[in-house]
């Protein structure tokens, strides 16, 4: 049986939680995840094993670096010769291969290569998706329009799987907030 160790930046996405649930069903599952004091009320299910591996703030990068080094001496530890990743940001993919996790699926839900495409991330980013056996993309248009103009990712295995939300989650209860964070 595989080991599948799915690292997330982002622990209550509801894609991230779906696709949990679904990859639960092809081996034996560990979530690790970030939080980020949003969507909080988004659990995963009890038969998840769910790990977090601390808070990160938006956009404070250099704050990051310590809960990233804990993280990645946390996932050092869970690795064997059977665990495979499934990593959902390019830190994550970054955190599995320096973790040693030699094979692995990517999955890109939005698109931030594509703004400055130059990028030391960017360019990082397509460097490591031409080693990958896999790679999950949540829209056509993000290979139609981006990664197929780059010789680096032309041979590269790009499956699209929408982000359509499964219907218990959209019928959970949740608070509603108007833009200004205020309840509604």
């Amino acid at each position: 049986m595989v080991d599948i160790l799915m690292i997330c930046p982002l622990s209550s996405q509801p894609r991230i939680i779906k696709r949990a649930t679904h990859l639960n069903n092809l081996g034996k599952l560990e979530v690790l995840g970030f939080r980020r004091k949003v969507y909080e009320q988004n659990k995963f299910p009890n038969y998840i094993a769910y790990q977090s591996l601390g808070y990160v703030d938006d956009g404070k990068y250099l704050k990051r670096v310590f809960t990233l080094l804990k993280a990645l001496f946390f996932i050092r530890k869970r690795v064997n010769k059977n665990t495979v990743f499934y990593a959902l940001s390019i830190d994550c993919l970054l955190l599995a291969r320096l973790a040693g996790i030699k094979r692995g699926i990517y999955e890109i839900g939005d698109l931030r290569s594509c703004e400055k495409p130059e990028s030391l991330s960017s360019k990082l980013e397509r460097f490591f998706i031409s080693r990958l056996g896999g790679v999950v993309i949540t829209s056509d248009y993000f290979y139609s329009e981006y990664f197929r103009h780059y010789k680096s990712t032309e041979n590269s295995n790009f499956c699209v799987i929408k982000n359509k939300l499964h219907p218990a989650i959209l019928n959970s209860p949740r608070e509603l907030k108007n833009n200004l964070g205020e309840k509604k």
